[in-house]
């Protein structure tokens, strides 16, 4: 339910694979054997039992864009008839204004491990994306989001109430595992369905009446830099459970134009269970991934049946794959040594039309060249990239628009592998949503290897940092340091060479509403009462833009935010400026934390895309 640091979930809900067209691909069903029941609300009264249940609430757009604000209501939240009813409720069709309802068991019902389940439901229409969902208690623990983990037990979206999903979440980069099934025309909307996780150390498999949908055992917990978790971190901790009803947002899409189906509908849940072992053996090791890296042809080039001079199935998973999501309606077929395809619909996406081939080799460090030729019938553009389904959607070659014309002509990207190696990898062609409908030809696909880089070796040693700040100057990459994006704000980064030295370069799409939601920090920050510091940082952007950066109380885990130094807000330019602070400590903390803010600083977002590059952060007594 979350929005990843880059790349929105929409994408992967979209693309994930399915696990079986109409039928379940594993013969298992669920086992009750030693296990018992924990706690249950089988809602029989009249009213949520409020020593159960917390009611969040949140204003409209608090994430993934979504349009509902989640309140207090018995409008939105109802008990009746041995039920919970969250309903949506239209407060101003025009303006996309909705109600909604949402709760959770935080601090009255927390489990670590289990079997978790209810019997649901699902509302259908267009823009819904209703939820029965798992977070952690304390979110903090092992870091923000996704680091902490996340376990979407079942979401069936209005628009297609035949399929539904199961997906954890996890790591940094965010990474995501999910399966999903379809049992047919609006089967979770039309009748009552059984929804369960079965959550062991070391596993958790997802199932719906019994069947199995989908079984992951293969995680991390491991912030940018940083060494990974024991694991089964981050599911090795206490979670509790949410209930939910969205409308609109990144993944649904907004509800149609002057929908009548909003009221009236409603996501109806008979009971939520949680059954438990009496215990559970935690002693339980990772299993090891084998990279199965595809070689490349005579020519070196990773692409299969790149001139299309073998007609193949565009429908299956096997080398390309035609898509069509969000609306999209089109078809593609191979002629003449080139892949044509035509546009009906462009969806409300850029990914509605789509043309793709996984399973790409990418090494770390390694130098590649993406090249292809391309026509169309009418000048129009596409979008192409090279994406990391398996990685939360991670780009390593950044979604760039093409200019097509009736003229067959070449085009090269080249881009450098900076993230650990990927034997799963994606080639995208996006063909949705540009402002043209106008046939594309394609034909002579390349993906080569054309070099490595030869990155130096990092000549970081944690005791020549000047002051307080270890890594300050980025010579051991992200090490110490973390990187956060709100789910309103869209960003990514990585250490790259300037010369001689390392500088942090933040690219940045959307900063979101506020100056936090985008930062760059550092915890474990040693002070002491009395004693006057002074901070400074190195910063310049390719956009004039505002900065802040300060020194403060680490709250993850107390919630305390207060500021050792009122927070520095600096004006950004093209060229490397030196910003400081000096503050002086008003008592002692071993675990402060630095917060360098690259949101929506003095309250103005910024969705163009840009870049902040950060140098020589330091942080000193001042004698």
């Amino acid at each position: 339910m979350k929005k990843i640091f880059g790349k929105s979930v929409a994408l992967a809900a979209f693309f994930a694979c399915m696990l079986s067209a109409n039928v379940f691909a594993q013969n298992q069903t669920l086992s009750y054997q030693g296990y018992s029941l924990k706690w249950q609300d089988e809602f029989e009264g009249t009213e949520l039992n409020r020593n159960d249940w917390n009611v969040e609430l949140h204003q409209r757009g608090w994430v993934n864009n979504e349009m509902q604000e989640y309140v207090d209501s018995d409008e939105n939240i109802q008990v009746k008839d041995g039920k919970l009813i969250l309903r949506p409720v239209t407060k101003n069709a025009k303006k996309n204004l909705y109600t909604s309802g949402r709760v959770n068991t935080q601090g009255k019902h927390d489990f670590k491990y289990g079997i978790v389940e209810c019997r649901a439901k699902f509302p259908a229409g267009k823009g819904f994306l209703p939820a029965f969902w798992m977070m952690p208690t304390n979110e903090q623990l092992y870091g923000q989001w996704p680091l902490c983990g996340e376990i979407d037990i079942a979401e069936v979206l209005g628009h297609d109430t035949s399929t539904v999903f199961g997906t954890i979440h996890y790591g940094n980069p965010h990474n995501e595992s999910q399966g999903k099934a379809n049992l047919g025309k609006n089967a979770f909307s039309d009748d009552f369905h059984n929804f369960a996780c079965e959550w062991e150390p070391g596993r958790i498999s997802w199932y719906v009446d019994g069947n199995l949908l989908h079984t992951e055992n293969d995680w991390f917990s491991k912030a940018s830099g940083k060494t990974a978790l024991p694991y089964p971190a981050p599911f090795n901790q206490p979670f509790y459970i949410i209930l939910n009803l969205a409308v609109g947002g990144d993944w649904p899409g907004s509800p149609e134009k002057n929908a009548t189906y909003i009221d009236g509908s409603a996501f109806e849940i008979d009971y939520v269970r949680v059954y438990q072992k009496a215990s559970y053996n935690e002693n339980v090791a990772k299993p090891q991934k084998v990279l199965n890296l595809k070689k490349a042809d005579s020519s070196g080039n990773f692409v299969t049946n790149g001139d299309f001079s073998v007609e193949e199935n565009l429908g299956d998973e096997t080398d390309w794959q035609f898509l069509t999501a969000a609306g999209g309606d089109g078809a593609a077929s191979i002629e003449n040594s080139e892949i044509h395809i035509t546009t009906k619909k462009p969806g409300s996406e850029e990914y509605s039309i789509q043309l793709v081939q996984a399973k790409m080799p990418l090494v770390q460090n390694g130098k590649y060249r993406f090249s292809f030729k391309a026509r169309a019938a009418k000048n129009r553009t596409m979008r192409i990239g090279v994406s990391a389904p398996t990685r939360g959607w991670k780009r390593y070659l950044k979604d760039t628009a093409v200019s097509l014309t009736p003229e067959m002509k070449s085009y090269s990207f080249d881009f450098t592998m900076r993230d650990e190696t990927d034997d799963a990898a994606r080639i995208e062609f996006n063909m949705g949503k540009m402002g043209s409908t106008a046939d594309v030809f394609i034909t002579d696909i390349r993906l080569e290897q054309v070099g490595t880089l030869e990155r130096k070796a990092s000549a970081y040693n944690e005791s020549a940092d000047k002051g307080l700040i270890k890594n300050s100057a980025f010579d051991g990459e992200l090490a110490f340091f973390e990187t956060f994006a709100d789910n309103s704000a869209k960003a990514s980064c990585e250490v790259i060479e300037d010369g001689d030295n390392n500088v942090l370069d933040f690219e940045i799409t959307n900063t979101g509403d506020m100056d936090w939601k985008v930062q760059l920090i550092q915890r474990g920050v040693s002070l002491e009462k009395g004693k006057t510091y002074v901070l400074r940082l190195k910063a310049k952007s390719t956009i004039k833009r505002g900065l802040m950066f300060a020194i403060q109380h680490d709250g993850s885990k107390d919630n305390n935010w207060d500021n050792y130094a009122s927070q520095a807000t600096v004006s950004l330019g093209t060229e490397f400026q030196t910003f400081e602070k000096t503050f002086k400590m008003p008592e002692d903390n071993p675990q402060a934390m630095l917060s360098v803010s690259m949101g929506a600083v003095g309250g103005k977002r910024i969705s163009k895309e840009h870049h902040i590059y950060l140098d020589d952060i330091t942080l000193e007594e001042v004698k």
